[in-house]
């Protein structure tokens, strides 16, 4: 029945006997099944986040401002760590802010001379291309002191006559490499270099210039190197030699010779 108000009083046994709908008459408040509901905001409504003591004040520019209580790490102004990881092992990064690499594979394959590293090479501006060829100095690659030493020999006997050219001697304590050799002379002659180092001699190559006489250049890079020729002078006796014999039947005469070596 209603009160003369026009409430009417309600009695129930036990709770939940009664359950009650909130409406305007139109719509209904929906209650979730956790008890809470859903609110429609209008637009421009404002939401306040709050501690219920202080409110949470955002920025006009919709940013927020962050109190930190902990002092920061001197001279970073870093807050917190981020880790690079691939869920096992994190990323180390060491103090010059570098991470070393361990390429184990390129393309599925470990590097070896046959799947090398790829690279690239730069002239410091810019990367080497067929635009920007890579800058290339020649440079005389002779090591030491080049030492040009021409020499004539006493008249020599035809038909088999000798006779020797011996070269200035090698500085003490440097070692001497054979660079080239010239002859030449009026007549047919049979010359055979030697590297005497005081007590042998070894042989570095025979020549023989032309029945008509004549000169001839013979490069000795290679060959003083490759049969180890290299002298080490001992200021009294090592040096190179050169042993002639005329071919001419008659005739004698001299032979012009220019040895080149160098000293380091």
């Amino acid at each position: 029945m209603a009160d003369a108000f026009g409430r009417t009083a309600v009695k129930t046994i036990t709770d939940g006997d009664v359950a009650a709908k909130i409406t305007d008459g139109t719509d209904t408040l929906l209650i979730n099944a956790d008890g809470s509901i859903n609110a429609a905001l209008a637009a421009g409504t404002e939401v306040k986040i709050t501690d219920g003591t202080d409110d949470l004040a955002v920025n006009a520019d919709g940013s927020i401002n962050v109190a930190v209580t902990a002092a920061l790490p001197a001279g970073t102004n870093v807050i917190g760590e981020v880790k690079v990881t691939d869920g096992t092992d994190d990323l180390a990064i060491n103090s010059s802010g570098a991470a070393a690499a361990d390429i184990t594979h390129i393309a599925g394959t470990a590097p070896g001379a046959g799947n090398p590293l790829p690279s690239r090479l730069s002239d410091g501006s810019a990367f080497i291309s067929g635009s920007n060829p890579l800058p290339v100095a020649v440079v005389d690659n002779v090591p030491g002191t080049v030492v040009t030493d021409p020499q004539t020999s006493a008249d020599i006997a035809g038909n088999a006559g000798t006779g020797t050219i011996s070269y200035t001697l090698v500085t003490n304590a440097l070692a001497a490499t054979l660079r080239a050799l010239t002859i030449s002379s009026s007549v047919q002659f049979k010359a055979k270099l030697e590297a005497y180092n005081g007590t042998t001699a070894a042989e570095v190559g025979t020549y023989v210039l032309p029945t008509a006489g004549g000169s001839m250049v013979i490069p000795l890079e290679r060959a003083g190197e490759d049969a180890g020729l290299q002298l080490t002078g001992d200021g009294a006796a090592v040096r190179f030699r050169l042993q002639l014999t005329n071919l001419d039947k008659n005739d004698t005469a001299a032979c012009y010779s220019t040895l080149v070596w160098s000293e380091a």
